[in-house]
């Protein structure tokens, strides 16, 4: 290569990467104004619903408020935050007991889309439904905690259900995104005129708080506005209430404890990081055709396994297992599993619908 052509080489590149410097910075300060709230987050007398709770970070009474967000003049959603006897974004009352000997009951913990009370009937009520037209209606206790995570599910799990044992055929995490970096998460509506909301900085239990006067000076102010019932009517007809003077709030910090910033993030790149990003994972996937095959037996039972019934006369059955070992073929492991009772004429293999030789999903 002749030194012109090396040149014209060089002045082709710094060019391009002088236009593209050039726009990302015009694109990147764009996207960092300010601009001014065309929408507003709404919660109707939410402090008689919203209460801080030292196990689940905030309970929901059974007194029903509306909260929704209006966005340039249009409703986007409109839901009831309204709580259980326990506290807890379900429809119905749940106890640690079980109501009926063949009743299948399983834990759901989740975030704001498994407490879904933003829709009319979020997923765990509406899988009821569907598997009571079938013939078969579980009992899904929703334990999901809005805005929680990791921490909150830890929290009602070691403190609330395993000290009440409550008795369950299993438990279900519906994880999303960052879920699983979300330390402990509260929340409290009792005397403030904003959505107050906090996450503790430690995953350290004996840092969190447990009386609502250790939370009040960690909780942040974020954009909903607690409202009455009239300004909730005029919102929903287009008319968002205007801002508490001098009460605009700071951009919280809490999440960026969990997400870093991206208020100056390049945004062509990011958008090129994206694309590029979403190709890699698309052949990824359609590269990944081998699916280890999955191997389940019975474990050997360990100390205290024990195996009873109490009569042949329709007497219920019961019995205490250890567990399933399950191994792929190619690689074995072990899934260690602690021992719970269940209650039946069968074993839970029976009730599942699964193999006498497992009693896990596993095996399917």
């Amino acid at each position: 290569m002749n030194r012109t052509r090396l040149l014209k080489l060089c002045l082709a590149v710094c060019s391009a990467a002088l236009t593209y410097g050039a726009a990302e910075i015009v694109v990147t300060v764009a996207a960092a104004i300010p601009r001014a709230a065309d929408s507003c987050w709404l919660f109707e007398n939410s402090q008689n619903t919203v209460h801080f709770d030292a196990v689940r970070g905030y309970a929901l009474t059974g007194t029903p408020s509306r909260w929704a967000r209006v966005t340039k003049g249009r409703v986007e959603f409109v839901g009831t935050l309204k709580g259980n006897s326990l506290g807890f974004p379900d429809r119905d009352d749940f106890s640690a007991a079980r109501g009926a000997r063949d009743e299948r009951r399983v834990a759901v913990f989740g975030d704001s889309f498994t407490a879904g009370q933003f829709l009319d009937v979020n997923w765990p009520d509406r899988a009821e439904q569907l598997a009571g037209d079938r013939g078969v209606p579980p009992r899904l206790l929703n334990m999901a905690v809005d805005g929680g995570g990791l921490a909150n599910w830890w929290s009602v799990l070691t403190q609330l259900v395993a000290p009440q044992r409550f008795d369950l055929d299993g438990v279900v995490f519906a994880v999303f995104e960052d879920d699983l970096l979300r330390k402990f998460s509260f929340s409290e509506h009792r005397g403030y005129a904003r959505h107050m909301f906090a996450r503790t900085a430690s995953w350290d239990p004996r840092t969190y708080p447990h009386t609502q006067a250790e939370a009040q000076p960690l909780l942040e102010e974020l954009p909903g506005r607690i409202v009455t019932h009239a300004e909730m009517e005029a919102a929903l007809s287009g008319a968002c209430p205007a801002e508490i003077p001098g009460r605009t709030p700071a951009p919280s910090r809490m999440f960026a404890r969990v997400e870093p910033s991206s208020r100056w993030r390049p945004v062509l790149a990011g958008r090129i990081w994206d694309l590029a990003h979403a190709a890699l994972e698309r052949f990824r996937r359609s590269s990944s055709t081998f699916r280890a095959a999955t191997a389940c037996w019975p474990a050997s039972p360990r100390r205290g396994f024990s195996r009873s019934s109490r009569s042949s006369r329709g007497r219920s059955a019961r019995a205490s297992w250890t567990g399933v070992r399950c191994s792929p073929r190619s690689a074995p492991m072990t899934f260690a599993r602690r021992s719970f009772r269940t209650t039946g004429t069968g074993t839970s293999a029976d009730r599942t619908g699964l193999p006498r030789s497992c009693s896990t999903p596993c095996c399917k």
